[in-house]
């Protein structure tokens, strides 16, 4: 998956971590069973949704323990807990298990995010499987009262199995808001027919995909001020149904264009002409990178019709 890793629309920025308890350590109690969050801070499963994750720590009974318990032996990525979510399970179709969080602040539109959290595949697990992913929306997301997948395309996803069973994954990308995001869910979006799956584990004894999930975050990329100009390109018309064209205060010459959606590279122009086409995009909101001489940078938002 190719990834955005530069983009600002903004000045000042710092590293602050938007997520809420990010490694599972602030509880009110220590957990006893498993399929319960309810003394987590932060975190909860999905409403309306059937699927039960897990939550571990070393306090915990020898079920939900750490870096023992029911799924397997591991150490906590950071600190003394990490939760569990399955990410498909034999015999059961689509089932799933999400993880959800409230973020300490909205975030900005048009303004570029790193987003990480590192994965386990539990030693228990009889398959691993790819699209580890996460997303996120203004509200909570909902379920349908059942096990199953949500069917919506992830912000973020991990496209290969996780087979490693003995150290933790690190899954990381870029998410450019659209403004007033405050909610991130965490786990498979994607049903069994979209899930690639491999067997790691004949004799398993949880007949599932099932991963331990540690230090979640979400921060502002970290860039200088010097890469990008304050003053964004104008774009007209916009929204736009298939040419437009930039204008800009800068004396200096363009030499590159960029056209980006969510978080994936879509289309490179060559600045040779006044106007240009994207009638060979589909509609939807895009970021357009003005590249200058100087290799000085503008971001402008634009909507295509």
């Amino acid at each position: 998956m190719k990834l955005l890793f530069f983009i600002l629309m903004g000045f000042g920025i710092n590293a602050q971590n938007l997520v809420s308890n990010p490694s599972f350590e602030i509880k009110s109690a220590c957990p006893v069973n498993p399929a319960d969050l309810s003394s987590l801070a932060s975190w909860y499963p999905m409403q309306a949704h059937y699927g039960t994750p897990d939550y571990f720590n070393s306090c915990g009974s020898s079920f939900v323990g750490v870096p023992s318990n029911t799924f397997g032996n591991q150490s906590a990525f950071d600190g003394n807990a990490y939760i569990g979510i399955s990410t498909y399970s034999y015999g059961y179709s689509s089932y799933r298990e999400y993880i959800q969080n409230y973020l300490t602040s909205p975030m900005v539109a048009g303004q570029s995010y790193t987003v990480s959290f590192y994965v386990s595949c539990a030693d228990n697990s009889r398959y691993s499987s790819n699209n580890i992913g996460a997303v996120f929306t203004q509200g909570f997301l909902y379920g349908n009262w059942n096990y199953d997948s949500l069917n919506i395309t992830p912000n973020i996803n991990y496209s290969t199995p996780i087979t490693d069973t003995s150290g933790w994954t690190l899954i990381s990308g870029t998410y450019i808001a659209t403004g007033n995001e405050q909610f991130l869910t965490i786990g498979n979006f994607y049903d069994d027919n979209s899930t690639q799956i491999v067997n790691i584990n004949p004799i398993g004894s949880t007949g599932a995909a099932y991963y331990y999930i540690d230090q979640v975050s979400v921060t502002q990329s970290p860039l200088g001020n010097s890469d990008f100009f304050q003053q964004k390109c104008q774009i007209v018309p916009n929204p736009v149904k298939d040419r437009f064209t930039i204008f800009s205060n800068q004396s200096e010459v363009i030499t590159n264009i960029e056209l980006y959606s969510t978080y994936n590279k879509v289309k490179s122009i060559k600045p040779l002409d006044s106007v240009y086409n994207i009638e060979d995009l589909p509609s939807g909101i895009y970021y357009i990178i003005v590249t200058f001489e100087s290799n000085r940078k503008s971001i402008s938002k634009i909507i295509k019709l």
